[in-house]
């Protein structure tokens, strides 16, 4: 049990949010839901031809007002660059610096909103960049393909809906007095 109500705090949030600190730990979850709806997720029409196209998307994503709700950091600009197109290795990744690089064979919308969901502040894959995620896919894709993705989430126990509120302090000292009375 925490020894002060700060300590409850930190570690109800760490909890609420497992993917935030430490080891990504429902990374594989994630992309496994991800894979079981590929063809729904990345159709061949959702593909890019090049990066000007896909830096043109991201643009317009980032003056929704959708990106005003889910973005965590103050980022007025993500990058789009392409990477090298060789077997092996990860096909698209949001740098720290906020910068997308992505393969030119995995240019799908997809594929770019996951990153730009990292960009907006979720270095992880934790509950808040789930909801990032979904609410990014729902207006930029289509509700159809977030329900999808809600449905395979909700079948490998990921939460993806608001955190629990903590205690208030009043109510934690009160739980602390109950429990260290009963030993």
């Amino acid at each position: 049990m925490a020894k002060t109500y700060l300590e409850y705090k930190l570690e109800h949030r760490r909890r609420q949010n497992k993917g935030a600190i430490g080891k990504d730990s429902e990374q594989g979850k994630v992309y496994a839901s991800e894979w079981a709806i590929r063809s729904l997720l990345q159709p061949e029409s959702s593909k890019f031809e090049n990066v000007r196209d896909a830096q043109k998307f991201v643009d317009r994503v980032m003056k929704s007002k959708t990106w005003e709700k889910v973005r965590q950091n103050n980022r007025k600009r993500v990058p789009v660059v392409a990477m090298r197109d060789r077997s092996g290795g990860v096909n698209a990744l949001c740098e720290w610096s906020g910068e997308i690089k992505c393969k030119p064979s995995h240019m799908y919308k997809y594929v770019i909103i996951h990153e730009l969901a990292h960009a907006a502040g979720h270095m992880h894959h934790g509950r808040s960049f789930r909801q990032c995620l979904l609410k990014l896919t729902s207006q930029f894709l289509g509700r159809d393909k977030a329900d999808a993705l809600k449905a395979q989430f909700k079948k490998r126990n990921l939460p993806f809906g608001d955190a629990r509120k903590p205690l208030t302090e009043a109510q934690w000292n009160a739980r602390r007095d109950r429990l260290c009375s009963s030993i």
